[in-house]
């Protein structure tokens, strides 16, 4: 879990169970991981909290103020509570939107805003500090220029840096009961195509595979070497196996295509939503048996926050412009799936 930590993240995570257990705690919480920020002084996580107008002292007596003193004695194993687990995915979420291949005491703290729910991210959020306002200042302190303009998408924009695509359960033995099936194939086997082309991370689930089959065979040709991993739980990332393959694509906007739109695919999209994502639901590219699941699902997942759009929209985000060396291969598959 450690290993792309930095040894000034990695003593943070020292200090909050430190301060943990101090106070007689035997978790590990968001607050304890800000006060470790705030006692590593010449960390980049301190020095944001600096450049954000606030002194590491006085968030420490503000976050001391509100966690009080418990009279348990120290507890040697600790544990993370469900928020600070949050938060160390939404600080591997934020490196890989950064295009950081470590983690930082920078993006725990970044990660600690964004959770924003716990005691650390409201004191945080009393304090001023939003999560445009702290990546604007890190870039400051770093001395790179923020990027602007095309460079810098607008999150309901696809980017093919950031991207990485889901494919979700089409396996035979679901999609037959299903009435617009083989449009759902086409669309999906389209926008893998464009991923392939365009080096987009690939990740296939199967849901019970052995009692059930694996991916339909068209698009496991197209998958190719990709991972396709075998899954029991409905979301996604309930499934370690998926969880740890999705963290090592370094991605933090994911475009779902697939499977049943009301069951597999929504918890889906609400867990990645949850963890800080950009969810990217292909309209085009799922389906359900009740065709009036289909549109409440994806009611539903809008609701949360997921942005649902359709395939050909996905590949002309990626692509960006017509200028690009793979524009002429897209629109030749362009056209020939738009034959089909």
């Amino acid at each position: 879990m450690w290993q792309r930590y930095t040894e000034d993240a990695r003593k943070v995570v020292f200090y909050a169970q430190e301060e943990a257990q101090n106070i007689g705690e035997g978790y590990l919480s968001t607050e304890h991981l800000l006060l470790g920020i705030c006692r590593l002084h010449e960390s980049e996580g301190a020095k944001l909290i600096v450049a954000l107008g606030a002194s590491a002292g006085w968030v420490q007596c503000t976050v001391r103020g509100r966690i009080g003193q418990t009279d348990r004695a120290a507890v040697q194993e600790m544990t993370l509570t469900p928020r600070a687990q949050r938060v160390i995915d939404l600080a591997y979420d934020q490196a890989s939107s950064l295009g950081d291949d470590f983690i930082g005491t920078e993006h725990l703290l970044l990660g600690l805003i964004r959770e924003g729910d716990g005691i650390a991210g409201r004191v945080l959020a009393e304090l001023g500090m939003g999560l445009e306002a702290a990546r604007t200042a890190l870039h400051s302190i770093r001395g790179v220029p923020e990027p602007k303009g095309f460079e810098r998408r607008t999150p309901s924009l696809c980017d093919r840096s950031m991207s990485g695509l889901i494919v979700v359960d089409l396996q035979d033995s679901f999609l037959a009961p299903i009435a617009d099936k083989d449009k759902i194939l086409s669309r999906a086997g389209f926008l893998i195509e464009i991923a392939n082309l365009l080096d987009v991370p690939i990740l296939a689930t199967e849901q019970y595979a052995t009692r059930m089959g694996g991916t339909n065979a068209g698009i496991a040709n197209l998958i190719g070497t990709h991972p396709r991993i075998d899954k029991l739980c409905f979301s996604s990332f309930r499934s370690d196996e998926f969880w740890s393959a999705w963290r090592d694509t370094n991605r933090n906007q994911a475009v779902i295509v697939g499977v049943e739109t009301h069951i597999c695919v929504n918890q889906t999209a609400h867990d990645l939503h949850a963890r800080g994502h950009e969810v990217f639901v292909c309209e085009d590219a799922t389906g359900t048996r009740p065709p009036e699941a289909h549109e409440i699902a994806l009611q539903r997942m809008r609701h949360a926050g997921a942005i649902v759009t359709h395939t050909e929209s996905v590949a002309y985000e990626w692509l960006g412009e017509a200028k690009t060396p793979e524009f002429k291969q897209a629109l030749e598959i362009v056209k020939r799936y738009s034959d089909l």
